[in-house]
């Protein structure tokens, strides 16, 4: 006879280091979720006094609508399959290439809209999807920020994205009423 006994500890100390940091992506997870439906309302509340009055705020709006539209979709997908959705082994899959290609897409998209100076260098360093400068030499975007790591903190480096789109709409609509 084998008896085992199993305890409940509720202070952590008995979790793997990789479990503690998947805790940490989910609760990020959870709370961007939850920043973004308060920020969301907010925004269709500022565009809804405005009446539309702004051609700038309705093809702002429209533009973040539909890539945060994809950003949930790709979530979703990379949360069921993995970020490996994003490669082929050492190239992009076409996963990979959409993300980036809408990516960019957005990004040029909003720079045609957006004037000020201080706002496009911000917006420029959160969404840009350049190779990254490592040494002397260069890394892809996605290998970077996806390859190799843990599903929970690909999900968590999505939904970070996908709040900031949304800051930078409400940035910009405020910016619009002064």
């Amino acid at each position: 006879m084998v008896i085992s006994f199993l305890s409940c500890n509720s202070d952590n100390k008995n979790l793997s280091i990789e479990r503690k940091y998947e805790i940490t992506y989910e609760m990020n997870i959870k709370k961007n979720n939850e920043f973004n439906k308060v920020i969301r309302n907010q925004i269709d509340q500022k565009i809804s006094i405005r009446n539309n009055d702004s051609i700038l705020v309705s093809e702002y709006n429209k533009l973040t609508l539909d890539y945060f539209e994809y950003l949930t979709n790709i979530e979703r997908e990379v949360s069921i399959k993995g970020n490996e959705i994003f490669f082929e082994g050492l190239k992009y899959s076409e996963s990979g290439e959409k993300f980036i290609n809408i990516a960019r897409s957005y990004e040029s998209d909003i720079k045609k809209i957006i004037k000020y100076k201080s706002f496009l260098e911000r917006f420029d360093l959160i969404f840009n999807t350049s190779d990254q400068k490592i040494n002397d030499g260069y890394v892809s975007y996605l290998d970077y920020y996806f390859r190799g790591y843990p599903k929970s903190q690909s999900i968590s480096l999505i939904s970070d994205r996908k709040r900031k789109i949304l800051e930078f709409e409400m940035e910009f609509i405020n910016m619009l009423n002064n």
